[in-house]
């Protein structure tokens, strides 16, 4: 999701942390593809027309033994007539994503994916990302690092803090973002893009379309700056904790608290990680992948998609090789930094490489670098740029480059070189261009993401959308520009 809801989440959460109403599922097929996991990394079960309730723990044992169940069962009983490997295809979303959404989201594409791509089993990965539920645990829940019952107590202390940071702030959130609007502004050149991709067999510039007009966006950024001298002090300090408990929930999934709280409960030696919904359905996927092999049924593969901050967690899942059959890994405009990137994506690549007949492979989407600085929230009236911008800008405070977003080209292109030839020969970098209609909805998906959030609607499981060019059915009233 893109930024548009940051800059009124504080309000949002002080109003209704708490009195949300959980989502409800109708579809019976819905848990052989979708795992909902709660705000401490505890499954969450979906049962059709039950509401997903939050769930605070850890699941015991048979319960998730159970939910996984259908997951593997489904991915027995799928495709019986087809032959070669089943791909299962795991997505996890991003930041910014309420459990509602991102859940009826999950609902609506796996039919579409089982549709459109025969032989592909999706599995959807929902975590709490909501802005919401991630700034009200800021205030009351958790303490550094820890859940504490008391925290509500001193909620008040924290918001009154926050508002307080914001106005003291104020005249560095000018300067920081104000040098973003002036640097963007006189460096838009994008030539070099066709140029270098020519040079580059692994980075592809998917090129300008429609000729995309500038001025008009130009002048509208401008002319909402004295706008964003109000909303910007509040954007820059008040939504950090809030990014805070997101990264605090890409670890839960592998982590809950209850793993690490004392010493009543042992996770047990040889364990790479807790009783995390996630790590346990990885646990889940490898065991019935290894009956597989003896028993003679159809292998499995896998590619694993995060969006956004979902790069966090799908690197965090390359990290504890668990010695899955990952054949491919995409990063949609990644949220996670290029020292996470060097540390954990480019040693698995060279790692799985090594295997006689491995071809496996990386992929990473970015925006153009325009959309990504010049990305409009709240009608402009909120700091310009895309969440990866954000964070870069305000949520961090990086030692180098290095220490940037990975998904923002202009950060990730500074930092190939140090990309052994080996792993970079399999790992490969798209920049959707300029599209005044890339964004136009076809069939549920788009062609070409034109913000932050239009990543959430891009046919994800599709290799094209990893490598190439959209190629399958004009969009309607959009002359040169084609729908995936």
């Amino acid at each position: 999701m893109n930024g548009r809801c940051v800059s009124v989440w504080v309000v949002l959460a002080l109003l209704a942390a708490g009195c949300s109403t959980a989502p409800v599922i109708e579809d019976p097929g819905a848990n052989r593809h979708i795992v909902s996991i709660g705000r401490d990394g505890g499954l969450e079960v979906i049962e059709p027309g039950r509401p997903i309730r939050e769930n605070p723990g850890r699941q015991p044992e048979a319960v998730m033994k159970q939910a996984f169940g259908h997951i593997v069962d489904g991915i027995d009983s799928f495709d019986p007539t087809g032959s070669g490997p089943i791909d299962v295809v795991i997505f996890i979303h991003g930041g910014l994503n309420t459990k509602k959404a991102s859940l009826e989201r999950a609902a609506d594409i796996y039919p579409l994916v089982l549709s459109d791509s025969p032989g592909k089993y999706p599995i959807f990965v929902n975590w709490r990302s909501g802005p919401i539920s991630t700034y009200s645990a800021h205030l009351g829940r958790i303490r550094q690092g820890e859940i504490f019952t008391t925290a509500r107590l001193t909620a008040p202390v924290y918001l009154f803090s926050d508002v307080a940071t914001s106005l003291v702030n104020a005249p560095k959130s000018w300067l920081v973002t104000g040098g973003h609007m002036v640097e963007t502004t006189v460096k838009r050149d994008d030539s070099y893009l066709d140029a270098y991709t020519a040079g580059n067999h692994n980075v592809l510039f998917t090129g300008n379309k429609n000729s995309y007009e500038r001025l008009g966006r130009t002048l509208k950024w401008l002319g909402t700056g004295p706008f964003k001298l109000a909303t910007t002090p509040f954007a820059y300090t008040m939504a950090k904790p809030a990014w805070d408990i997101m990264l605090r929930r890409t670890n839960t999934p592998f982590y809950t608290p209850e793993d690490l709280e004392n010493t009543t409960h042992n996770i047990g030696f040889g364990r790479q990680a807790g009783s995390g919904a996630l790590y346990e359905l990885l646990l889940a996927l490898r065991d019935d992948i290894a009956e597989r092999k003896s028993d003679g049924r159809r292998p499995v593969r896998i590619t694993l998609v995060g969006h956004s901050m979902g790069a966090i967690i799908v690197n965090r899942i390359l990290s504890l090789r668990l010695d899955l059959p990952i054949n491919n890994v995409v990063h949609m405009a990644s949220a996670d930094s290029i020292t996470n990137l060097l540390d954990r994506v480019v040693p698995f690549i060279e790692r799985e490489n090594t295997r006689p007949g491995a071809d496996v492979r990386f992929y990473s989407l970015s925006l153009h670098p325009e959309n990504e600085d010049r990305e409009a929230s709240v009608g402009g009236l909120s700091p310009s740029g895309s969440l990866l911008v954000w964070i870069d800008n305000m949520y961090t405070t990086p030692e180098t480059v290095l220490d940037k977003r990975s998904g923002r080209w202009t950060n990730m292109e500074r930092a190939l070189p140090l990309i052994s030839a080996q792993a970079r020969s399999k790992m490969f970098f798209k920049i959707y261009g300029l599209n005044d209609c890339g964004a136009d909805r076809q069939d549920g998906v788009i062609a070409e993401p034109q913000e932050h959030g239009d990543f959430d609607n891009l046919p994800f499981w599709r290799a094209e959308t990893w490598w190439g060019l959209a190629s399958v059915g004009a969009i309607p009233g959009c002359a040169g520009s084609t729908s995936p």
